[in-house]
């Protein structure tokens, strides 16, 4: 805890991962989130130094285990693809947590548990190959059909990052929006690796998909990735946006 400019008393949170929304002061070179406010002036900071003993958790935001809410509040989202009805009952509830939570690491979003009762009508409908997996163009092509893009500035006024199941709900995704639901459909329902591609100004998606030599592949952890682009319209596995094509991503995870 501390008391800001002699007048104000606020709780110090040393999250376990970057805050984007939250207003941080620097104590021993570690950012003390302020959640109570976003943007103000900090004169002055008086806090203390005692330890708590049984406090040994720095507060985590990352989700570990799906979230138990609430069962009576739901919306019926409905898509259009290979001219058949998909309807996903999607949580409102969760909804409402989710809008609360802090803008953070893309890490925390791309790592939490997507509800697995959405999953089922999308197993339904989407077409399978001999083995019985779902064809990653397939989810690709899913993509591209019933989702429309535009950047969070012009939406929301602000960079704001979705988990999936706001993806599903909300009318309009951003590229790491996308990426993100992405990468969860291809894990839960092709059982192959997908991981995310960040570039400066772009968020993609890379999968492990047999290499032929001409598509376009990130390497990590010393393994080919394939090249998938949900926010990229009609784009094939191994299609770049071109303006990424010279552009070297950042990181991948």
């Amino acid at each position: 805890m501390g008391i800001i400019n002699d007048r104000e008393l606020v709780l110090l949170l040393p999250f376990n991962t970057k805050v984007y929304s939250f207003y941080h002061i620097l104590i021993n070179d570690i950012p003390y989130y302020i959640p109570e406010k976003k943007e103000f002036a900090v004169n002055k900071l008086k806090t203390y130094s005692r330890e708590i003993k049984f406090a040994t958790q720095t507060p985590d935001l990352f989700l570990h285990t799906p979230l138990k809410l609430g069962q009576n509040k739901f919306s019926r989202k409905e898509f259009i693809f290979n001219k058949k009805k998909i309807i996903l009952p999607v949580n409102e509830h969760l909804i409402d947590f989710y809008a609360t939570y802090p803008t953070c690491d893309l890490r925390v979003y791309a790592s939490a548990p997507i509800d697995t009762t959405l999953l089922v009508p999308l197993r339904e409908v989407l077409r399978k190959d001999s083995s019985g997996h779902t064809h990653t163009c397939e989810i690709l092509r899913f993509m591209h059909a019933c989702f429309k893009h535009q950047s969070d500035s012009i939406v929301w006024g602000r960079e704001r990052y979705f988990f999936a199941e706001e993806s599903l709900y909300y009318p309009y995704l951003d590229c790491e929006d996308s990426a993100i639901l992405f990468r969860h459909l291809v894990n839960r329902l092709t059982g192959l690796e997908a991981i995310l591609v960040i570039y400066p100004e772009h968020v993609a998606v890379a999968v492990d998909l047999p290499y032929r030599g001409m598509e376009k592949c990130v390497t990590h952890h010393d393994k080919k990735y394939m090249i998938c682009e949900p926010s990229y319209i009609g784009a094939l596995p191994g299609k770049q946006i071109p303006s990424m094509e010279e552009t070297r991503e950042l990181f991948c995870y």
